[in-house]
């Protein structure tokens, strides 16, 4: 079936957007291994520039995620079929499970343990690697795969039970009871079902409607604008409690909307450049954020200087980005090299 174009080009967009969100951080982890280099940002002027990175970030995080759940809520809404039969439950719950939770055993496997097992990540505990990178106790940017399938599952049997037409009330009392759960990166799927429904809805209903109207350049400004002006109040005002999930909601739909409009700019102009990041989006997203893990025992064994000035902490936020968005592609080709060839010899 033939990609709608805007989808790969907001892919494009988003995970260029992950990828600077993942090339700041100084410290990871939590109970199950972790690391903190936060002590190398040396000086005043080193430690403005990394605030002026962070608030950056803090506003590419407003939306990114929930805008990424988006874009694979209207693409299968677009792709989707009636699943009628427990049958065609099983094959459709199989047909996710191989798309999304095979690579993420694969690459925590094969890639992320060993990556930050050689940052020093685990501290040489092979136990905390499993539960926290496999069962997601701990910090992995793995979670979104093992989170859609969950999803996935859902929607398999909310299609099969035909009750589609209140899944914006299951999606929404899912969203409120993820407020009260906590411990495992996998539960987040009961925050994030609602985003998915939001993309099933904008295919459905609003994808037609925008992509026929007029001043994209206009309308991405406008909500750029308020965008800003949505994340520094809420910041302010309501980043504690329960309204921080009304805040996440409100910067979720308006940084998504300013992210559109802005990218059906660049299809306007033709910047398929886009669209080619979007078709290796998924390689880019599996591969990228574990070289942050060794870029990192690099610069704190050998230049710990480039953090004690301003232009020093710029420059390893720029280098950090390239040699992970460069990194991921050439392992993705590598990885695709190997399987073309495993092929091969069956």
């Amino acid at each position: 079936m033939k990609k709608v174009e805007i989808y790969q080009y907001l892919r494009g967009v988003v995970i260029l957007l992950v990828l600077l969100g993942h090339s700041l951080y100084m410290a990871a982890g939590g109970g199950y291994g972790g690391f903190s280099y936060f002590d190398l940002i040396q000086g005043d002027e080193a430690m403005k520039v990394n605030n002026a990175l962070q608030l950056f970030v803090d506003m590419i995080y407003g939306f990114h995620m929930p805008l990424f759940m988006m874009i694979s809520g209207a693409v299968y809404m677009y792709t989707r079929k009636e699943i009628n039969t427990i049958k065609e439950v099983g094959g459709f719950i199989f047909k996710k499970a191989k798309r999304l939770l095979i690579p993420f055993v694969l690459v925590t496997l094969f890639w992320q343990i060993p990556l930050k097992a050689v940052s020093g990540y685990f501290q040489h505990d092979i136990k905390n690697a499993m539960f926290g990178q496999l069962l997601l106790f701990g910090n992995s940017h793995l979670w979104f795969l093992v989170v859609l399938f969950i999803i996935f599952v859902a929607v398999a049997f909310i299609e099969y039970f035909n009750i589609t037409k209140i899944s914006i009330i299951i999606a929404g009392a899912c969203f409120i009871l993820g407020f009260f759960l906590e411990g495992n990166m996998a539960l987040l799927a009961f925050q994030y079902g609602i985003w998915f429904y939001f993309g099933v809805l904008f295919e459905k209903k609003l994808r037609a409607k925008t992509e026929t109207g007029k001043l994209y350049p206009l309308k991405a400004l406008l909500f750029v604008i308020v965008y800003v002006v949505v994340f520094f109040v809420g910041k302010q005002f309501f980043y504690e409690g329960f309204f921080q999930y009304i805040y996440t909601i409100i910067t979720g739909i308006v940084g998504s909307v300013f992210t559109l409009y802005t990218t059906l700019v660049f299809k306007k102009l033709s910047w398929t450049i886009f669209e080619k990041i979007g078709n290796i989006s998924f390689d880019l997203y599996l591969y990228s954020d574990s070289i942050n893990y060794v870029i990192l025992l690099v610069l704190a064994t050998y230049y710990p200087q480039i953090y004690t000035t301003g232009i020093g902490v710029f420059v390893a936020y720029i280098m950090r980005f390239l040699i992970t968005l460069f990194g991921a592609v050439i392992v993705g080709m590598i990885v695709k090299v190997v399987k073309r060839a495993i092929r091969r010899t069956e």
